[in-house]
């Protein structure tokens, strides 16, 4: 019976040690959201495919709040330049009308590196010489195609992106 005085210390040494986790864990992962990073330009479309596009489509509309009457010309010469998670800098971005069809440009500085986006996209391998020739990728999957553009100079960053669903042919198939 002289271990009840114990109790309470053995209840309070557990709730100690989840509390001290917890605290712990919550300042080392703080919540992201679609669009908070450049890497989601270039993995939510392909991997989520149109569910991951409209997420991110809505993430950078309301970074860059337009009106349905506003031309596609002014919507980008009014747009304020909008930092990332990590530093890369979202300069422009257009929503397109025809369906689920976004491009956005970044900042040269930091660069975004071209090696990172190939990482992400897994372009064919089969047509690399062809990309770093002409500093132009494509990757597919998901019903979605990310396209993206290296700095016509450097070649090591990418300056655009272009993500657009993927026409279906018949029986639903992706065309090539």
């Amino acid at each position: 019976m002289k271990m009840s005085g114990y109790r309470p210390v053995m209840c309070f040494v557990p709730l100690l040690l989840v509390a001290c986790a917890t605290a712990r864990s919550g300042s080392e992962s703080p919540q992201t959201h679609p669009g908070d990073r450049i890497e989601d330009f270039f993995t939510l479309p392909l991997a989520e495919g149109s569910s991951g596009f409209d997420r991110l489509a809505r993430a950078l509309q309301q970074r860059f709040p337009t009106t349905s009457s506003t031309s596609a010309m002014e919507q980008t010469t009014q747009q304020t330049p909008v930092t990332l998670r990590g530093g890369h800098v979202v300069q422009r971005y257009l929503r397109l009308e025809d369906g689920r069809h976004l491009m956005a440009e970044f900042a040269k500085t930091p660069c975004v590196p071209v090696q990172l986006a190939v990482s992400l996209t897994r372009p064919d391998p089969a047509q690399l010489d062809y990309y770093r020739r002409t500093g132009v990728y494509l990757a597919t999957g998901h019903g979605m195609s990310v396209t993206f553009s290296a700095d016509a100079v450097s070649r090591e960053c990418v300056v655009s992106v272009e993500v657009a669903e993927t026409p279906a042919g018949p029986a639903g198939s992706e065309l090539p």
